[in-house]
């Protein structure tokens, strides 16, 4: 159904860029690839679901989370 396509292509995201991100990058240069990363999952994962799901006023809490984490990382750039 809708909701395992959603949660694949969510965790997939995620495992995927920090598998890249281990593989790839040397220690001192993993900041903005981690960044990238946190943005990709934002997009596919909370922001994905609160656009196209029927959610409860409790599931912007990931939004939120996710949005601000990426917001403070880019200050951080």
């Amino acid at each position: 159904d809708e909701y395992h396509v959603f949660l694949q292509r969510f965790i997939g995201v995620l495992v995927l860029g920090h598998c890249a991100l281990l593989k790839l990058c040397p220690a001192e240069t993993t900041f903005l690839p981690a960044v990238l990363t946190q943005l990709a999952v934002a997009a596919v994962g909370p922001i994905y679901a609160q656009l196209n799901f029927d959610t409860k006023p409790f599931h912007l809490f990931p939004v939120f989370a996710v949005c601000g984490t990426a917001a403070l990382a880019l200050l951080t750039l």
